[in-house]
């Protein structure tokens, strides 16, 4: 996960992707962070299992846009 984080950093520093992307990567460390603290206070199984299911679904619902912008781009470029 580091290396990713610093080849993000790396893009944005040549400004090859958007603002908001690097704002969501940030984003998205603190909220694992955070998900791993709960995660690591929880002893109730009911509760952990739903802070799992809401990181996952954020991060197919963010993998879903990504896409979208993905193939918006290729197609524009054809």
């Amino acid at each position: 996960m580091c290396q990713n984080f610093i080849y993000y950093i790396y893009l944005f520093y040549k400004q090859s992707i958007d603002l908001s992307f690097f704002f969501f990567l940030i984003a998205k460390i603190i909220f694992t962070l955070y998900i791993y603290f709960v995660l690591y206070k929880l002893n109730n199984k009911n509760e952990l299992m739903s802070f799992v299911l809401l990181y996952v679904v954020l991060l197919v619902v963010r993998s879903i846009k990504d896409l979208e912008v993905v193939l918006n781009k290729n197609f524009k470029s054809l």
